[in-house]
């Protein structure tokens, strides 16, 4: 079989069996590596999650379960780490009724819920906390402390 093949029929093949090889080679010469260098909290992974969700079909469903509990902390831990440095910087509320919803924030932590959905107990409080005039003046200032950026 084949025998009888016309020249340009097998120039057709020869390039058919070319642009196979091609195929085969293309998707590891198309693979780019980055490497992401940076101190702690500088985003090196939030470029990785952004490219996922450009660049892909963005995020399972667990993943997003995952990355929503990573949230929940992610506030609440910047959140003390605001009402923390406050003192420190000299920094006081604009009221002093968020003494309260502090306390209600940093009892989270102590109770180990930080990973879990807010209650909405603690919803307002972060709400208050965040309004108050005292904490944007500190979160201004987070350069002089460490606050997680993600």
């Amino acid at each position: 079989m084949g025998v009888c093949q016309s020249s340009e029929v097998q120039v057709q093949m020869q390039i058919s069996k070319k642009i196979d090889r091609e195929l085969r080679v293309t998707p590891e010469k198309l693979t780019q590596k980055l490497l992401l260098l940076g101190p702690g909290e500088s985003g090196k992974s939030t470029i990785l999650k952004q490219m996922q969700i450009l660049h892909s079909n963005g995020f399972t469903d667990m993943e997003i379960e995952e990355r929503r509990n990573i949230v929940y902390s992610n506030t609440i831990t910047s959140m003390i780490a605001i009402l923390e440095a406050m003192e420190p910087l000299g920094i006081t509320f604009e009221s002093s009724e968020r003494e309260k919803d502090a306390r209600i924030v940093r009892a989270v932590v102590e109770e180990g819920n930080e990973l879990l959905p807010f209650t909405s107990e603690t919803k307002k409080a972060l709400k208050q906390l965040w309004a108050d005039r005292g904490i944007r003046q500190c979160f201004d200032q987070r350069s002089v402390y460490q606050l997680n950026d993600s």
